[in-house]
């Protein structure tokens, strides 16, 4: 019989441990390093104050624990793997052999951008016949979330029988939300996120809506993708006006209606963002318009923190066109025959 979908038990565990996390950090100067708790304060379930092997030669624990160098003796740990936005006091630890990651159990953690690293290192050590230890503060978030990884790759499992099978060796693990849509990405991604791949794509692009809501201000760091990338798919969207492509199907970004009123259908496609939309984007603007890169024609609209389409559904960020100001054009491909024939047909089909 199959498991159920894995659910973590969502609790104020994630804020309330990010604080006092970020308070220990504020307190220190510079690079230094600190020392674990010698208790948790209640923070989290004292039954996470412990060494867990989830397999041969990987294991997990919480702060207090991995510091604890009897600890790490009796289980002849060789490795440490650390998780927390302060650099940990572990002694007896070489560096070569310590991993740290400077990272927040929030939302807006990127922890995709660890996974090849910490793989890698995880992978390496236990070649070698060593044993790591993963940790964070309480060794049941960011921790469960690298472990997870890892696993998932080894061993092409899902996101959930992955977590399953940790919770079966270290229960009370709870990765919080972000983190197992980060994990579901990199499963869809077939273990290995890349600009190529539409999941990782689309969520590299909600974390500039993401940021933009947290900060008011638009992100830095977009990634257009280039106009020839952007061509691809079974359609393109182009300028009614003078024909320009502006985006193919690959490139446009799905939503659900909100509604099944038909007297509300969507007027507009939502768009990654693409290298003809630099110019407007790089302005520092929230909000504004686009127009078409050849011929000027008003095109649409982009909003960093969101719109609602007139379908009701919420799309953030929004980088739209108009569905008046466009067609869609669909690719219909023909078997060449004889030395007529020249590839694709593009049949016009004008989405009203």
């Amino acid at each position: 019989m199959e498991k159920e979908d894995w659910a973590p038990d969502y609790s104020d565990l994630h804020g309330s441990i990010q604080e006092v996390e970020t308070s220990l950090r504020l307190k220190l100067k510079d690079n230094a390093s600190a020392g674990a708790p010698s208790k948790n304060d209640d923070l989290y379930p004292t039954s996470l104050d412990c060494i867990s092997e989830i397999e041969p030669g990987l294991y997990m624990s919480s702060w207090k624990c991995a510091a604890d160098s009897n600890a790490r003796e009796d289980r002849r740990i060789t490795h440490v793997v650390s998780a927390m936005s302060l650099r940990p006091q572990l002694e007896d630890v070489d560096e070569k052999n310590h991993l740290w990651f400077n990272v927040e159990d929030a939302s807006s953690q990127n922890m995709i951008q660890l996974f090849e690293e910490f793989n890698s290192f995880v992978h390496n050590a236990i070649a070698r016949n060593g044993r790591v230890l993963v940790h964070c503060f309480a060794g049941y978030s960011r921790s469960a979330c690298l472990v997870a990884a890892y696993l998932m790759k080894q061993h092409h499992w899902t996101t959930s029988e992955t977590l399953h099978f940790i919770a079966e060796r270290r229960p009370g693990i709870s990765p919080n939300p972000a983190f197992l849509r980060q994990l579901k990405v990199f499963e869809e991604c077939d273990y290995e996120p890349t600009r190529e791949k539409k999941p990782f794509r689309l969520w590299l692009f909600k974390q500039y809506g993401h940021f933009a809501m947290l900060n008011t201000q638009t992100p830095s760091d977009v990634a257009y993708n280039e106009l020839v990338a952007a061509k691809t798919g079974d359609s393109e969207a182009r300028c009614k006006k003078c024909r320009f492509i502006l985006a193919g199907s690959n490139y446009i970004v799905p939503h659900e209606p909100k509604t099944k009123n038909s007297a509300m259908k969507c007027n507009h496609i939502f768009l990654e963002p693409l290298r003809w939309m630099q110019p407007e984007l790089e302005k520092g603007e929230l909000e504004g318009r686009f127009h078409c890169p050849k011929c000027s024609s008003k095109l649409g609209t982009y909003k960093w923190q969101g719109m609602q389409c007139n379908c009701l559904s919420w799309i953030c960020p929004a980088l739209s066109l108009q569905l008046s100001r466009v067609d869609i054009v669909k690719r219909i491909a023909v078997a060449p025959r004889g030395a007529t024939a020249t590839g694709n047909i593009l049949q016009a089909l004008q989405r009203r």
